[in-house]
């Protein structure tokens, strides 16, 4: 399965910047597997002798994640799956990318979440880490009860609209987002580029359904009671947490808890910098987590 590029949508991007998604779309299409009666779509790419599972937020998919997945293929294998619209609790989640990685006969992987990716790399750790080298997680919390209140309004809304009413209301929110975007010394191609993007997303690919289901598991996720301190305590990997201090999603509480957590974890801290760091400031990020996989490549 392969989705094609509109150039329609992106009339005001340098034509570079369009290039880089269509050849990635030309040479990377989604496999699918079937896992507990669930269909998984999932890229997959590179060919190094480790595995980055790679996990992307709410908003967007795997294919939104091409700049990671073309970046790491350079030196390692990446798998991106989706989460299958139909699929009900986030135990089933985590099980299923476990029967995806025995179906690829990938043995371990370091696991790379963003957003509400984060929050299923510290599930899927917990559930699974004897397969689990090493944690990224970038942008994101942990359970909170307020969180999930919020979260619980959000679905409601998303439950009673039309679909067309929310593909438009979720685009422009997502455009006003990367207009308001705090990144400092932005090119400003780079946020033209991912409204286009975005526009193309919801009026070809979002799925009601879908994103249904991300909300539904996110605010199971929130209302979650706290990871207990001593659940890793026999767990050999490291954490790398990857945070903006001026994230309009996540607050300073938040991210102060997750770093309590996660005592002996890397932190950076990207300054004037907001929650979609992730994606206007990929090259920024990929340095970080390349130099912190690769680090422990060399020392291995």
């Amino acid at each position: 399965m392969s989705i094609a590029l509109n150039p329609s949508f992106y009339t005001h991007v340098p034509a570079e910047k369009m290039q880089a998604l269509a050849h990635f779309r030309e040479r990377l299409h989604y496999e699918q597997a079937l896992i507990a009666g669930q269909t998984w779509d999932y890229l997959l790419a590179g060919n190094g002798t480790e595995t980055i599972l790679m996990l992307p937020g709410v908003g967007g998919d795997a294919d939104t994640l091409f700049r990671y997945i073309a970046g790491f293929g350079e030196y390692f294998q990446v798998i991106a799956p989706n989460v299958p619209p139909t699929i009900q609790r986030l135990e089933d989640v985590a099980a299923g990318l476990h029967a995806l990685l025995a179906i690829e006969k990938i043995r371990r992987v370091h696991v790379f979440g963003m957003s509400f990716g984060g929050a299923l790399a510290q599930l899927f750790v917990r559930r699974f880490p004897q397969v689990v080298d090493d944690v990224v997680i970038t942008h994101t919390a942990l359970p909170d009860p307020q969180s999930a209140a919020r979260i619980q309004m959000q679905r409601w809304f998303f439950r009673l609209s039309p679909a067309f009413v929310l593909r438009d209301a979720l685009r422009r929110t997502f455009q006003q987002a990367i207009q308001r975007a705090i990144i400092p010394q932005i090119d400003p191609t780079e946020r033209a580029f991912w409204q286009a993007y975005f526009a193309e997303f919801y009026a070809v690919r979002f799925r009601k359904a879908a994103l249904l289901t991300r909300v539904r598991l996110l605010h199971e996720y929130y209302a979650m009671p706290p990871f207990p301190n001593t659940d890793l305590q026999y767990w050999k990997g490291r954490v790398l947490i990857i945070e903006s201090d001026q994230d309009e999603v996540i607050d300073e509480g938040q991210r102060g808890a997750l770093k309590a957590l996660y005592p002996a974890a890397y932190v950076q801290t990207l300054e004037q910098y907001g929650h979609l760091a992730t994606l206007l400031a990929s090259d920024t990020l990929m340095l970080s987590v390349r130099k912190f996989l690769l680090t422990q490549q060399e020392t291995a």
